[in-house]
């Protein structure tokens, strides 16, 4: 009795992993009506986005005015960089991206002890994840926080309230 069950089970998932397979591989082959207009034009983007993790993911999702940029090619679209739009999909990265974890201390592996400001090299860098750095703020605090604490500044920046210390949006905003 336990044989047969086990062997319908083991049956049922191999059937549903062959269909998954097979629905993926025909979904990564199709290219909708917006992206062949898109690839008149941009010939070079469709071997580069169809081979490409990000392949199903429609070009409208990350670029903005497109009808106006196919009724004159000299009106650029928009390009999206938001990182909440990546956070979508990327929700635990993207969580990271934003925390604060005040018990985690700084890797001293990662800072740049030569510079004038000790962890420039993290501000500098596009993904200083706390998940991956250990930072007790994330990288989405580093702008405000290498204004608050730069020995080259001198003190001359403050927090407008110290309860903005984890507001995240524009410097100016905090600082």
């Amino acid at each position: 009795m336990f044989r047969k069950g086990f062997l319908g089970v083991l049956a049922l998932s191999l059937f549903s992993f062959l269909f998954y397979l097979s629905s993926a591989h025909s979904q990564k082959g199709t290219i909708s009506k917006e992206e062949a207009s898109c690839y008149q034009c941009h010939e070079e983007i469709k071997s580069l986005k169809v081979e490409n993790k990000h392949g199903s993911l429609s070009c409208a999702k990350c670029h903005g005015k497109l009808a106006k940029h196919l009724k004159d090619p000299e009106k650029l679209p928009e390009t999206n960089l938001e990182l909440s739009l990546c956070g979508q999909c990327h929700a635990s990265q993207y969580e990271t991206y934003i925390s604060v974890n005040l018990k985690s201390k700084a890797k001293v592996e990662k800072a740049t002890t030569t510079s004038r400001s000790p962890t420039f090299d993290k501000l500098m860098t596009p993904h200083g994840f706390t998940k991956g750095h250990d930072e007790p703020r994330s990288h989405i605090f580093m702008l405000t926080d290498h204004y608050l604490v730069d020995r080259a500044y001198g003190g001359r920046f403050q927090l407008k309230s110290w309860r903005d210390i984890t507001k995240d949006g524009k410097l100016w905003d905090v600082v």
